[in-house]
């Protein structure tokens, strides 16, 4: 049996005054803004943390799968289902 991942469809907002998370109730996609540019993998790096530290996993098991170039991405996190991840991150939960 394969372990349990969780893939998300994030919206990137690099470049942002604050660093936060919300999900947008409409597209249900996780909109992460990061105060790093969207240089040379800054960006990701800081978004992945920031994932990282809300799911309290560590950053190791985040990657993008797809989208490392674009602000639309879908993380994968192993060791949680996506429902589990989509609770974790939905600070009005």
């Amino acid at each position: 049996m394969e372990p349990p991942h969780a893939d998300i469809t994030v919206i990137a907002h690099p470049g942002s005054r604050k660093e936060a998370i919300s999900i947008d109730d409409q597209d249900k996609y996780v909109h992460v803004h990061v105060t790093a540019p969207p240089e040379k993998g800054k960006a990701n790096k800081a978004i992945i943390k920031l994932i990282a530290k809300k799911l309290n996993v560590v950053s190791s098991s985040i990657t993008i799968i797809r989208g490392t170039m674009n602000s639309t991405k879908v993380l994968r996190v192993e060791g949680l289902n996506t429902n589990d991840a989509m609770v974790a991150l939905d600070p009005g939960k």
